[in-house]
């Protein structure tokens, strides 16, 4: 009997990571077949039973690590949303979101307050673009040594709490971009269905300014009470199967996906087409793109005389009239 219960505890031992769902309490059996599995990914599961101080020790290593509940990132240690999707996609830290979904994003509020930057909750991720963020005893912050969000935050990049103390409100809440560090072009509603061009697409911090100062709702009638919701799957499983970047989901949400923008590169997200993929439930919101476009201006055309023709032929094209000058007589 021991023998029996010894063999099945190594044969769940030796089984791919891709066959289990992390869970705080345990493992729980997710698929049945077999992928080949990270190193990261492994390290991941051999330490989600560690205490906390063990399990922070030997992630402190990796470039992507977690903290303990409770706790959050040092400031030049918070995650920018490009760092937080490369951790999602190729699962340095482990978690359960399905490989055609996405993380959640969030803002703190007066009865739920979250770590700024990325974290993770049992087993899902989220992401907050708040500048300031807080303890949360059901979170662990996923902090990196060489973390980003401090440079965009100097560079003026985010906004701030519409209140003075940076106090949360009860609910969804608004921040209030006091700065020019991100600039929203001039924007264009699309019908659903649509994609954006190429070089309309919005970043993540372009549509939450949008959506937070007013912009969307001046172009759309829609009141945009929120911040943008991650979002890539649509109706589907695919990823994506919506329009990349800021788009207004059942006509009252704004909501963003990552496939061709900087915020989704680290992840390596490109669509097929460059643009996402235009779903009935999504009307793309873009930036307008200004091309322009100038005439060079034709050379001047000279005659060279060769150098004996040059002195009983003196002569010179005049541009642009093509007349031609005779200077034999001078």
């Amino acid at each position: 009997m021991t023998k029996s219960v010894f063999a099945a505890f190594v044969h769940l031992a030796l089984a791919s990571e891709e066959d289990f769902a992390l869970h705080e309490d345990g493992l729980s059996l997710l698929q049945t077949h077999v992928h080949k599995h990270e190193e990261s990914h492994v390290r991941g599961l051999l330490t989600h039973r560690m205490s906390d101080e063990s399990r922070t020790a030997l992630l402190q290593g990796a470039e992507y690590f977690e903290g303990p509940l409770g706790t959050e990132c040092a400031p030049g240690e918070v995650l920018t949303l490009a760092q937080c999707l490369e951790v999602q996609d190729k699962r340095l830290i482990p978690h359960g979101i399905a490989d055609w979904s996405i993380m959640g994003s969030k803002r703190s509020t007066t009865t739920h307050k979250i770590p700024a930057g990325c974290s993770r909750s049992g087993t899902q991720m989220e992401w907050s673009d708040e500048p300031v963020g807080f303890a949360h005893f059901q979170y662990r912050p996923v902090c990196s040594k060489n973390g980003g969000r401090a440079a965009e935050i100097a560079a003026k990049m985010v906004g701030s709490c519409q209140e003075p103390t940076c106090a949360q409100p009860p609910g969804d809440h608004l921040l209030n971009w006091v700065d020019d560090g991100v600039i929203v072009p001039e924007l264009i509603s699309l019908p659903t269905g649509s994609v954006c061009e190429p070089c309309g697409i919005l970043t993540y911090a372009q549509c939450a300014k949008a959506g937070d100062m007013g912009m969307i709702e001046a172009v759309t009638g829609i009141k945009i009470k929120r911040y943008p919701q991650l979002q890539c799957n649509g109706g589907g499983h695919s990823k994506p199967a919506v329009p990349s970047g800021c788009y207004i989901f059942a006509n009252h949400l704004a909501s963003f996906c990552p496939f061709d923008t900087p915020d989704g590169a680290l992840a390596g997200w490109v669509s097929d087409s460059g643009v996402g993929v235009g779903w009935g439930r999504g009307a793309p919101v873009c930036g307008v793109c200004t091309t322009t476009t100038t005439t060079p201006e034709p050379p001047i055309v000279v005659d060279e005389p060769d150098e004996a023709g040059a002195v009983g032929d003196p002569h010179m094209t005049q541009y642009p009239t093509g007349k031609h000058l005779d200077y034999s007589a001078h």
